[in-house]
């Protein structure tokens, strides 16, 4: 079985990104964030490769309850308003149970040292 290992370093990368690479130093535009998301669908492997470490990093913030997440826009959310998945989810599902979080689930992607 396959796995991957991402710094915190990393992780913390991804969050202030996400959060301040957008207009003005702000959160990245939901357009923004959109094409970040599909942008592997081009056909372009290295944008694929950024797009899946994006994500996944993404969804191991979510799963560790990184503050800098608190406010985005950009973050699928359940029905108690709680972080649930950085591609997208039904409002009923658990953090986890969307498709970014099967994924961490199913690579065993994990924070290492």
């Amino acid at each position: 079985m396959m796995s991957i290992a991402y710094t915190q370093a990393q992780i913390d990368a991804t969050v202030l990104y996400l959060m301040s690479g957008g207009p003005g130093g702000g959160e990245l535009t939901p357009d923004q964030f959109k094409a970040l998301r599909y942008s592997f669908s081009a056909g372009n492997t290295q944008a694929a490769s950024i797009y899946t470490a994006f994500i996944l990093q993404l969804q191991l913030a979510i799963a560790q309850g990184h503050a800098g997440l608190a406010n985005s826009k950009n973050i699928c959310r359940d029905q108690f308003g709680d972080l649930n998945d950085a591609i997208g989810c039904a409002p009923w599902a658990r953090a986890g149970e969307g498709a970014a979080g099967q994924t961490v689930t199913q690579y065993q992607v994990s924070i290492s040292g």
